[in-house]
């Protein structure tokens, strides 16, 4: 019997252990649990890549570090409640701080908007080019005479800074009153641009060279980075004809005639714009470093000859032909051009739509009339990553003869050569 009563009592114990446990409500709801926590979910955008979800950005936190997934999508749980700022980063991206409120309890979403380095860049060269057509907007080459008046007006409030990008040895056997010396290479340095001052300041430059061209190169970067800069026609050798002070700046000597065509030629095969990834946190960042990697490239030419290009195209090897840019106007495109030459104005050479067109996997050339757009828009495509990129050295006038299809004049000894002024020495001296 007692055995019995034992089993009973066991089987009973079993039976309530089997019950669901149920809470319960004594309306004191100062027991319940507290949430004081909230999440964040982040939806990265790849602004390159028509606003797609951008995979492997990340968000490092706290010392844990968040990465989006394939669409995008980071996740942060355990955050307490307020205002908190979230840096979203990934290589080759400028990276964007994102301010979130956290409320307890709740989730908080937000999108952050990640640009590519190439695009950034891209958009700098864009603001500087389109901003040649505003009213009032200076232009980007100069000649001797011009600055030698600007700089003798009586008028010291209206005077560019000048700057010879020769050498250094060069300098220092002449050069325009009043210039300092930054060799064309080095004009993206810190050192080279504290010289400078502050971009966007409103102040004005006028930089030269030997014959215009690798000044127009300088003149080019240092407009992207926010110095306007023009660039002095035909180089010193347009200031003085003393041969000594010139070192090699010669005048061009236009006498190629080689054949040209009318043909309209459009380009149609697509390509991806050159990658960056660079160390730095904003557009003018990656434009300077972006400008420093072009210039100190090993294998940079800046300019070809006309019998160079000439010679390419006829040694019965197409897999080595260069990529024609003609930068001149559609108009005088049309009148003659290289034959296989494409037409983009070098004021629109970075749109995007221009951009898509240029080959990554080939030598470029570049032409305008007589240089110096030209080097301006060798400038903008070397910045933009384009490093296998040259100008024609003299332009158009230097292939060809023809006066109609050159459609501006060349180089005249009788007013485009002067003897102004010059000094010798390392220091800038002051006109006389």
């Amino acid at each position: 019997m007692k055995r019995l009563f034992r089993t009973l009592t066991l089987l009973a114990s079993l039976s309530l252990l089997a019950l669901p446990l149920v809470a319960c409500d004594d309306g004191d709801t100062t027991k319940d649990p507290v949430v004081t926590t909230g999440t964040v979910e982040l939806t990265v955008n790849d602004l390159c890549h028509a606003g797609a979800g951008l995979e492997g950005a990340v968000v490092d936190f706290n010392g844990t570090v968040y990465t989006a997934t394939a669409d995008g999508k980071i996740a942060i749980a355990d955050l307490g409640a307020g205002d908190l700022s979230l840096t979203v980063t990934k290589a080759g991206y400028l990276p964007v701080d994102v301010m979130v409120t956290v409320t307890a309890g709740a989730q908080a979403d937000k999108s952050a908007d990640l640009t590519c380095q190439s695009l950034a860049v891209a958009d700098m060269a864009r603001t500087f080019l389109e901003g040649l057509n505003a009213d009032g907007a200076y232009t980007p080459v100069t000649k001797a005479q011009g600055l030698f008046d600007n700089l003798n007006d009586g008028d010291t409030s209206n005077d560019p800074a000048v700057i010879s990008v020769r050498s250094a040895e060069h300098y220092a056997l002449g050069h325009v009153p009043g210039a300092i010396n930054i060799p064309w290479k080095t004009v993206a340095d810190d050192a080279s641009l504290a010289l400078l001052g502050e971009p966007n300041s409103g102040k004005l430059f006028v930089d030269y060279c030997y014959t215009g061209h690798t000044g127009g190169i300088a003149a080019g970067v240092l407009n992207l980075l926010g110095y306007p800069t023009a660039n002095m026609k035909y180089g010193f050798a347009s200031w003085t004809t003393d041969e000594t002070a010139r070192a090699g700046a010669v005048e061009p000597v236009l006498t190629g005639d080689f054949p040209i065509e009318t043909t309209i030629n459009t380009p149609t095969a697509t390509f991806d714009a050159p990658w960056m990834e660079y160390d730095v946190d904003t557009a003018w960042e990656a434009t300077q470093a972006a400008a420093q990697a072009y210039l100190a490239n090993a294998d940079m030419k800046p300019t070809i000859n006309a019998q160079e290009v000439f010679d390419n195209l006829n040694d019965g090897d197409t897999s080595n032909d260069p990529f024609i840019i003609s930068v001149r106007a559609p108009a005088d495109y049309a009148l003659g051009h290289i034959p296989g030459a494409v037409n983009m104005p070098y004021k629109e050479i970075a749109k995007a739509e221009n951009l898509a067109l240029i080959p990554t996997d080939r030598e470029l050339v570049i032409y305008c009339y007589t240089g110096h757009t030209g080097a301006v828009a060798t400038a903008v495509l070397g910045t933009l990553g384009y490093h296998r990129v040259k100008n024609m050295k003299f332009g158009f006038a230097a292939y060809t003869q023809d006066a109609t299809a050159r459609a501006q004049s060349v180089f005249d000894p009788a007013t485009d050569a002067h003897d102004f002024p010059f000094v010798t020495g390392t220091e800038p001296g002051t006109m006389p």
